[in-house]
């Protein structure tokens, strides 16, 4: 013979459902924390890049800089 299902009391259901939402946050927690720092590598790495790529070109560091400081739109008109 099948068994009932025991039925949870209000309270029971609000403890279960705060006690499975604490458990969430904290994963997503630790995934967002997780997140910051490969975010923060990927900078780093991205930086990395940008100052290998500035040693090997052949400009300036004047042009360089003209180059980074002047505003997109201004280069699409020409």
């Amino acid at each position: 013979m099948a068994r009932g299902r025991k039925r949870l009391s209000t309270a029971e259901q609000i403890e279960k459902t705060e006690a499975m939402v604490l458990q969430k946050k904290e994963e997503l927690d630790e995934l967002v924390a997780e997140l910051k720092r490969l975010r923060e590598i990927e900078k780093k790495e991205n930086q990395a890049a940008l100052l290998a790529a500035v040693a090997k070109s052949k400009w300036s560091f004047e042009q360089i800089m003209e180059f980074v400081q002047s505003d997109p739109a201004d280069r699409d008109e020409e």
